[in-house]
């Protein structure tokens, strides 16, 4: 009887293993669909999917840890990624292995599955609306300033793309232009690394310091020429601004006269 009773326990915990693994792969197969979606911007699928399973909105990937808003930032999908956080409650500032927060994946557009015309469609359509993803990240809560595990904020990150639009956005929403990583490496120091001389010019122009806090980053000749190279990119923008609105006031001049 007992000997029985041991093997009908057994059998029990092999039955409610068994599913337990199929409501996982459910989940699972679920979580695939969805990311898959948040790549594509198909909103009514992707509302479906959610509608079924609300509990896997941050869930993350089978592969990494980034989640659907992950992916949805990534491609600028300005409607995929209000739907996410305003619907059903994904968390803005969720990270995956590397600490990237969908602010990151905003700010450096970065994305290297785009495999169907449908996602590049997505990701051409999203390179204009990044600014108001940006904006309604930090507006639900991420932390503009937000690291990574190396100590990358979004503007940094930004920098290595040299995407002046998402800069802007970024310093709009209170980002430190300053800021250093791990490395001591500045969102200015990564422009002028990356050769982004227009994106190293703007900077300056919002107060960047070259190369930030590193004593050991300044020492490169070639940086710090290419370095004054911005600053006169800078220099020259702003002198050609003042003369624009000179002769934009000497016409206003002419016309009243």
């Amino acid at each position: 009887g007992g000997a029985a009773g041991g093997g009908g326990s057994t059998l029990k915990e092999t039955v409610s293993e068994r599913i337990q693994r199929a409501r996982n792969e459910n989940v699972q197969a679920a979580v695939s669909v969805m990311h898959r979606v948040a790549m594509t911007g198909n909103a009514d699928d992707m509302r479906e999917c959610l509608a079924r399973n609300p509990q896997i909105v941050n869930a993350p990937g089978l592969k990494t840890e980034r989640t659907a808003l992950h992916l949805t930032a990534c491609m600028g999908w300005l409607a995929g990624t209000q739907m996410l956080m305003d619907e059903f409650g994904a968390k803005a500032d969720s990270r995956d292995e590397h600490g990237f927060t969908p602010l990151h994946e905003a700010a450096g557009m970065r994305n290297t599955s785009r495999t169907t015309p449908a996602a590049d469609a997505l990701y051409e359509g999203g390179v204009a609306c990044v600014s108001e993803v940006i904006s309604q990240l930090v507006s639900h809560g991420c932390d503009v300033d937000t690291r990574t595990n190396d100590g990358t904020t979004p503007l940094i990150h930004a920098a290595q793309y040299g995407l002046i639009p998402v800069a802007k956005a970024l310093l709009a929403s209170g980002a430190d232009v300053n800021a250093v990583n791990h490395d001591g490496l500045s969102a200015f120091y990564v422009a002028t690394v990356q050769k982004h001389v227009e994106l190293a010019a703007f900077l300056v122009t919002k107060g960047a310091k070259q190369f930030g806090k590193s004593s050991t980053t300044a020492t490169s000749t070639k940086q710090r020429l290419f370095a004054k190279l911005a600053q006169r990119h800078s220099e020259r923008d702003s002198r050609d601004s003042k003369e624009e609105r000179s002769r934009a006031g000497g016409q206003a001049d002419d016309g009243r006269g």
